[in-house]
């Protein structure tokens, strides 16, 4: 029983304690927050704390996307992102962890910082392909003009094909008359006069 009463004890201490690490001072540049910029956070936890662990939070949890982290000072960090988006508007605050009496203890929330993330006139006529609007019409008229031009060269060269086949069958030189001429090996009819043998030739 007494340990019991002891370990409650404790654990009341260290809720007390815990409760008693101020929070650290959360601060932003200003906004609007607009979707593609660049976002930094700073956190700075009071300095008579042995300060560590700084971490961001997002709507009570965890900052679920990766925030890229910079040390400012020995009690500071700076949380920064290249490429916001609408997904990482929410309630942001930080919280640290300090050393006492050999024990690490998990400070207060600080102060909120409210991110708005807008998407401008530009940007929401670009659909999922990045592109936008008028881009993605160009693109579409090009192809149906380029789908044109290929269709005229194949049946232009179709034709000409037709054409060459067409000379080859039908030439339009004397050779192919040639056999109505009689040959030198044809029968050679002389007619003879008077009473003279008839010869033939072959």
């Amino acid at each position: 029983a007494p340990i019991f009463y002891v370990s409650l004890f404790l654990c009341c201490v260290f809720a007390v304690v815990s409760a008693l690490l101020e929070g650290a001072k959360l601060t932003t540049m200003s906004g609007p927050y607009v979707q593609g910029e660049s976002v930094r956070i700073t956190c700075i936890a009071p300095e008579y704390y042995n300060a560590h662990s700084l971490r961001l939070i997002k709507d009570g949890k965890n900052a679920e996307r990766t925030w890229i982290t910079t040390q400012l000072t020995k009690h500071g960090v700076e949380f920064s992102v290249a490429n916001i988006t609408v997904a990482d508007s929410g309630n942001y605050t930080c919280i640290y962890q300090a050393e006492t009496g050999k024990r690490t203890f998990n400070s207060s929330k600080s102060n909120v910082v409210a991110i708005n993330v807008v998407v401008t006139g530009n940007q929401n006529e670009t659909g999922s392909t990045g592109l936008s609007t008028g881009a993605i019409v160009a693109i579409i008229f090009g192809t149906f003009f380029l789908a044109i031009i290929i269709i005229i060269l194949v049946r232009w060269r179709t034709r000409i094909h037709w054409k060459k086949n067409s000379c080859k069958k039908n030439p339009t030189d004397d050779t192919s008359n040639d056999h109505s001429r009689p040959s030198e090996t044809e029968v050679m009819k002389f007619v003879p006069s008077g009473d003279e043998d008839i010869i033939f030739i072959e």
